[in-house]
């Protein structure tokens, strides 16, 4: 398998996409030339850095930098340049040491060496300039046998596609001259490979590697992706690993240079990164970065489909730490609008750059798409932050969504502020939204500055007034109280649209709210000639905006009958539902009252105020109003049910059950009442009572279930256990054979200590589903709630399914431990170890039952096993009992190995440093020399009678270990028998071990 690959952060020497040249040609430092006759101060840098047994190269690179910066450019010699360029060129810096030859060959173009150790460095760093390839060549002439300038000369052409057949040339050249020199066939199958020759590929490579040895990582990888090209895939993965046998990483090391090449240098996608990834994935199809590789691949050619399929194969899979996958990621999911993914990708990149705003600008838009107005004006609060030396901090476009935001969560003051900074953003009042400004500051009941906007934009020359406009400044006026302006303003409008019945309508509407029924009486005088028919015209439009689901604006208008009729009920009935239908109970209170005083008798209206009562939660005042409709209509069904639904909620069991049952006998199949009498029998603890309610109800309504199953989800959230128990057991009553619900119903039996109700819901969960995962579980609950004896029979049963389950007999070598029952808790333990030797807390029991025993040599090398079986699970029981042991044992070797491995863990910056509390403190100055029993003693008079219970037991047990170790033996006992003699200690290791001990 290809292990993870580290992202890389420097550039290769060889150019990235070579097959093979990044592990075979690296720079020489034995090749560096010391120019002649050097002058003095090139001459001290030469002596001081590289003339020496380990050459410090950088060193040198740096005091000529020095020197150069410190000194006039005119008065250094030539020699100077031409030692710094081969100081750079032995740091691998040739780029900069062509340039410092540059230099060196404008002081003295008479002097041939220089050019040619200037051409051999182009060539050295791929550099392909005529005169530096001519300059190679004529090297070569008088130099044929010079192989490292010939190799790297044949590899810097064939790898670059001009140049490759130029390049083959001088492969075959060179294997004319030394047939037998390997890295000639190399590069001969390298350009057969490049050129889809594998057949002719695989017969060089396998030449090169004869030839080499077979030593190669990048021959055998090479070999590999040509017999992967020609089919070959069995062989390929033989020999790929073969190859990664030499060297892990060359493949991963292959694909991360392909990576800067593309990603940090900009260059595109190198040739080979498709090949590479593609022989990773077949050795390895969960290696992240080819299946990247290949991304890269996809994006570089615009193939946008493989390259989304490949964003989510690598995203489903759980590949969260690569910044740049998360944002090539981002562009895929936010093409697809997918804001519960950009969610999410956005979180890991604000993880990982916090202080970038445009992550957190996208992250606010896709937090806002998933209704989060909170979390996204978090983050656009951050962006101020992070920009607040700008004096806008936000694009207008930014400040109108910020604005919108803040009207969602109705922080309506700050929405205005960002309306207003986004109309004058540009130093041009934007009228639209300085009037989204002032509707902002009016909702949130800013009248003053609301109509600040107004003069602002009145004040504008490119303000003209617009109906919308003048009639938002009406009402903005009339909020504020300023009736006759709000008037004046509404006759502006009323000018423009004399025929506008509603404009005249809301104008007198204005009037009799602000100023009363009598100055508001000329206007519907004027309406009532216009239209007699009106107040039938708004109250029929009430109605119909209310089957609309536009609850405000019916509102409107059962306000607009009102004044039309006052003295007529109905309007006041549905403004009353429309008010409760909002949550507004105080104004439904008021109109309901009103109806009823018109229409004493109407049962509608009570029944509607009994059940606005129960919207608002006041279930005593729903059942009182109630109660005189039930005497007068004991006919009708609802009353009975309603009155029902108010005792539920105040959890009088006995009522809610008679009016549920008396409503169900008038109305049989009432889904809801049957509903609320299951869970009425249910809280009350009669589940039989219960059951055939149940078996109804999911007879007339399947979706019961999960409306059930949800509600149990709720409550468990909310902390509310006892009602989500009993939606959890009507869920196990609706469907007696759902292991879930069972499943569910015992775990909130076992976090309500109801161990009886916990054992029958896991009986019946494993009666349907027999398995051994569901005995382990029950006889873990039992374990912990210290129902030993039934835990027993638990494993005993998980045991007889599954023979070989370790873990099964060591939790009953545990039951049995605490039943005192010690061969039987013994033999367990010991059979948990044999089927499992790592069982790490096997080893620790097997010391406690070798303690009970007062075989204390044994015990001691049973925590030293503990210890060496997972020493990062060792707790602190482990040390103090495991060097007591070794002390009574006379081990003393043994006891200080325990005391030395302790002492870090608990002084340092260890795992086991924060649980300390005085008693453990004093145990631990006991046990490592520092302090004395008495300390210990006092520590355990000091604690409060109620607190601390396992610490006191320890502090007793660790005393009596203590004398013991001294030798004395009365004085142990008595410590013990603290232990035995509190029954409430019953459930702490320490005291089944003292009770053995007599």
């Amino acid at each position: 398998m290809i292990s993870v690959l580290l992202p890389l952060r420097f550039k290769a020497f060889a150019p990235v996409g070579l097959l093979s040249i990044s592990s075979l040609l690296l720079w020489p430092n034995q090749e560096i030339l010391k120019p002649p006759q050097l002058g003095p101060i090139e001459e001290a840098i030469w002596s001081e850095f590289i003339e020496q047994p380990a050459p410090d190269y950088r060193g040198a690179q740096e005091a000529f930098f020095e020197k150069a910066d410190a000194l006039p450019g005119d008065n250094l010699p030539a020699s100077f340049y031409a030692a710094w360029a081969e100081a750079l060129a032995g740091s691998g810096n040739l780029s900069e040491a062509v340039s410092r030859y540059d230099q060196a060959i404008q002081l003295d173009s008479e002097t041939k060496w220089m050019p040619q150790r200037q051409a051999m460095f182009r060539i050295f760093n791929y550099d392909l300039s005529n005169q530096a390839l001519q300059i190679g060549q004529e090297i070569l002439i008088n130099n044929p046998d010079f192989h490292y300038l010939r190799e790297h000369l044949m590899w810097a052409l064939l790898t670059d596609k001009n140049m490759r057949r130029t390049g083959q040339a001088a492969a075959m050249q060179a294997l004319e001259l030394f047939p037998q020199r390997s890295q000639y066939h190399w590069g001969l199958a390298y350009f057969y490979y490049q050129t889809k020759r594998f057949e002719d590929a695989l017969e060089s490579y396998k030449k090169a590697g004869e030839l080499s040895l077979n030593d190669n990582a990048g021959l055998f990888i090479e070999t590999a992706l040509t017999e992967m090209q020609l089919g070959f895939t069995d062989q390929a993965i033989v020999t790929a690993n073969r190859g990664l046998v030499l060297d892990p990483e060359y493949l991963n090391r292959q694909i991360a240079n392909s990576f800067y090449a593309l990603e940090y240098n900009g260059d595109a996608v190198p040739e080979d990164l498709p090949d590479y990834s593609q022989l990773a994935l077949i050795l390895d199809p969960d290696n992240f970065y080819a299946h990247f590789a290949q991304l890269l691949s996809a994006r570089e050619e615009g193939n946008l489909e493989r390259m989304g399929q490949l964003v989510e194969r690598l995203w489903e899979t759980g590949h969260r730490e690569n910044k740049r996958f998360l944002e090539i990621a981002l562009e895929h999911y936010g093409e697809k609008e997918d804001t519960q993914t950009i969610l999410e990708l956005c979180n890991l990149l604000v993880d990982q750059e916090p202080d970038n705003t445009t992550y957190r600008f996208t992250r606010a838009r896709a937090s806002a798409a998933q209704n989060q107005f909170e979390r996204a004006i978090a983050d656009m609060e951050e962006i101020a932050s992070l920009h607040a030396n700008l004096p806008i901090p936000f694009t207008k476009e930014a400040l109108v969504f910020f604005a919108n935001l803040l009207l969602q969560v109705q922080r309506y003051d700050e929405a205005g502020d960002r309306f207003e900074e986004a109309a004058i953003y540009t130093g041009i009042r934007e009228i639209s939204l300085s009037l989204q400004a002032a509707r902002a500051y009016g909702a949130g009941q800013q009248f003053e500055k609301a109509l600040e906007v107004f003069e602002g934009m009145e004040s504008s020359v490119l303000y003209t007034p617009q109906p919308e406009a003048i009639r938002l400044k009406a009402n903005l006026l009339f909020q504020k109280g300023n009736f006759p302006a709000a008037l004046a303003e509404m006759d502006k409008l009323i000018q423009k649209n004399p025929d506008d019945l509603y404009l005249q309508l809301a104008q007198a509407y204005m009037a009799f709210e602000g100023l009363g029924r009598e100055s508001a009486s000329p206007y519907i005088e004027a309406l009532e000639t216009k239209s007699p028919e009106l107040f039938k015209a708004t109250y029929n439009e009430g109605i119909r905006l209310a089957q609309e689901n536009q609850f405000e604006n019916a509102i409107i208008f059962m306000a607009y009958t009102i004044m039309l009729e006052p003295e007529a009920a109905e309007p006041y009935y549905e403004r009353a539902l429309l008010h409760a239908k909002l949550g507004e109970y105080t104004k439904a209170f008021n109109d309901f009252e009103r109806a009823s005083a018109l229409q004493p008798d109407n049962l509608d209206v009570a029944y509607a105020l009994a059940q606005t009562y129960g919207m608002s939660r006041e279930y005593a005042k729903m059942a009182s109003t109630l109660d005189p409709l039930v005497e007068a209509n004991p006919q009708v069904p609802e009353l009975w049910i309603s009155r029902g639904q108010a005792y539920i909620n105040l959890k009088d069991w006995a009522r809610t059950i008679r009016d549920l049952e008396k409503g169900l006998e008038l109305a049989p199949d009432n889904t809801n009442a049957i509903r609320m009498l299951t869970e009425a029998y249910v809280q009350r603890g009669d589940i039989e009572g219960a059951l055939p309610h149940a078996t109804r109800l999911a007879e007339l309504d399947a979706s019961q279930y999960q409306v059930h199953f949800q509600a149990y989800q709720q409550y468990l959230e909310q902390g509310k256990l006892q009602d989500a128990l009993a939606m959890i057991t009507i869920c196990s009553l609706l469907q007696p054979n759902s292991p879930e619900a069972w499943n569910f119903r015992a775990m909130l039996h076992a976090e309500l200590k109801q161990i009886d109700a916990y054992n029958a819901a896991m009986d019946e969960l494993i009666r349907l589903f027999p398995v051994v995962q569901n005995w382990m579980a029950k006889g873990f609950t039992n374990l912990n709630q210290e129902n030993f004896g039934q835990s027993v029979s638990d494993f005993s049963a998980a045991i007889d399914i599954e023979p070989d389950n370790s873990t099964a007999y060591s939790l009953r070598s545990l039951g049995y431990f605490y039943l005192f029952n010690l061969p039987k808790a013994q033999a367990d333990n010991q059979k948990a170890l044999d089927l499992n030797p790592s069982e790490y807390w096997g080893h620790f029991y097997a010391g406690l039952f070798l303690l009970g025993q007062k075989d204390f040599a044994g015990a001691a090398r049973a925590f030293r096993q503990q210890i060496d079986v997972e020493e990062a699970n060792a707790n602190f029981y482990t040390y103090i009992y495991g060097a007591y042991c070794a002390k009574i044992a006379s081990d003393p070797l043994l006891a200080s190995t325990f005391i030395n491995r302790l002492i870090p863990r608990v002084e340092g910056e260890g795992d086991l440093a924060f649980e300390m509390n005085d008693m453990k403190s004093a145990i631990f100055e006991l046990i490592t020399g520092q302090g004395e029993p008495s300390a210990l003693v006092d520590c355990l008079g000091a604690a409060p009678e109620e607190e601390l219970i396992a610490w006191k037991v320890t502090s007793n047990f660790v005393l009596a270990l203590y004398h013991l170790a001294e030798g004395n033996q009365d004085q142990a006992s008595r410590y013990t028998v603290n232990i035995a003699a509190d029954p409430r200690n019953a459930s702490f290791f320490e005291y089944p071990v003292a009770h053995l001990w007599f």
